[in-house]
């Protein structure tokens, strides 16, 4: 997970990871339909009816690719059978709060260092070197997890971001004191998503009903990186999870 090499760390995407989605939107432009959460499932056996508040679709199948604490928040009609109930209300988000704090300059370079801290005493649990091949500007990243970061996320955003410049100058000493910019995500404020990387399984749950995540009720079908069977929590996990979904509903229709 730490690994920078063959790792989960081991690439960036250049304009930010925000440009998948960009990428994919552009074609289908009209077709997606943006702040309208869905509050209702309906199933037949021959389709399945979504509605949002104030619209409502028809269709063959449906993918649900969303939080799994989220998705009780959904009404379906007929419920979800119990075993899907019982996994989804249990599963919970983690904690993570996202942090980038930016340099004039990449300075612990020039001091030899690789920008790179992991520690479970401070509040920052992880620090990466996000700057720029250019270098014109010096970047850290650093994640909040866990209960520093339920702590963190407390507090104001300006003695949040004190608490952390104090665990950068620990790591990387007094040049760290004096960020140009900071910029934060508190994933446990998102309402869409209310925590990170992934909604995980307390203990016995995955035995009892772990199959549940990622089977098919009726025309209705799961994804999401919590489905994903390698790489849950990231982004490569949902790529997955989207791919085995969409094969699915591709084998129906033969």
């Amino acid at each position: 997970m730490l690994g920078i090499k063959g790792g989960a760390q081991q690439d960036k995407f250049l304009g930010g990871a925000w440009k998948i989605s960009k990428l994919m939107a552009e074609p289908l432009k009209e077709n997606i339909l943006l702040n309208s959460p869905v509050v209702n499932i309906v199933q037949t056996k021959s389709h399945v009816e979504i509605f949002t508040e104030n619209r409502g679709f028809v269709a063959k199948n449906v993918i649900v690719a969303i939080p799994s604490p989220l998705i009780p928040r959904i009404n379906f009609q007929p419920s979800l059978p119990q075993n899907k109930l019982q996994l989804f209300n249990q599963m919970k988000m983690g904690s993570v709060i996202k942090v980038h704090f930016a340099f004039s300059y990449p300075f612990w370079r020039a001091q030899g260092l690789s920008g790179a801290a992991a520690s479970t005493n401070h509040h920052l649990s992880v620090v990466f070197d996000q700057s720029p091949n250019d270098e014109k500007v010096g970047i850290l990243v650093g994640l909040i997890e866990g209960n520093h970061a339920i702590e963190l996320s407390k507090l104001d955003q300006e003695t949040r971001k004190k608490k952390l410049i104090d665990d950068l100058i620990h790591y990387f000493g007094s040049a760290a004191a004096n960020p140009i910019e900071y910029i934060e995500q508190d994933w446990i404020k998102e309402e869409w998503s209310q925590g990170g990387y992934a909604a995980h399984m307390p203990p016995n749950l995955m035995t009892k009903y772990g199959n549940e995540i990622s089977t098919p009720t009726g025309l209705i079908h799961w994804a999401g990186t919590e489905t994903a069977t390698e790489w849950m929590g990231y982004l490569d996990g949902a790529l997955q999870s989207g791919i085995r979904a969409a094969q699915e509903i591709i084998d129906l229709q033969k």
